[in-house]
């Protein structure tokens, strides 16, 4: 057939584009990182808040935050063991003497 060249050529973008969109990774919520790391959502918040855990925060309206994760850089800073913001230890408390 003549029309077999452009009918493969239409194909082959078609796949380029659809490799394309499965190549780009969404930004995943809060909950979707507790589940990945089996933590509570509010707990990935505050962990991100302080530079613990990679994130974007999305200012919408007033003073909230919305934030949003990429789920391959929670899993590099994991594996780094490196993190944005050094954490201060906290000293151990002495169980109290019971008399």
């Amino acid at each position: 057939m003549k029309n077999e060249p452009f009918e493969n050529e239409s194909l082959r973008a078609q796949r380029q584009t659809e490799s394309a969109w499965l190549m780009i990774e969404p930004f995943v919520k809060p909950e979707v990182v507790g589940e990945f790391l089996h933590l509570d959502d509010a707990t990935v918040v505050r962990f991100a808040n302080a530079g613990l855990l990679p994130g974007h925060p999305l200012r919408v309206s007033g003073k909230r935050t919305h934030w949003r994760f990429l789920l391959s850089e929670i899993k590099e800073s994991m594996l780094s063991k490196q993190h944005t913001k050094p954490v201060p230890m906290r000293p151990a408390t002495q169980p109290k003497q019971i008399y």
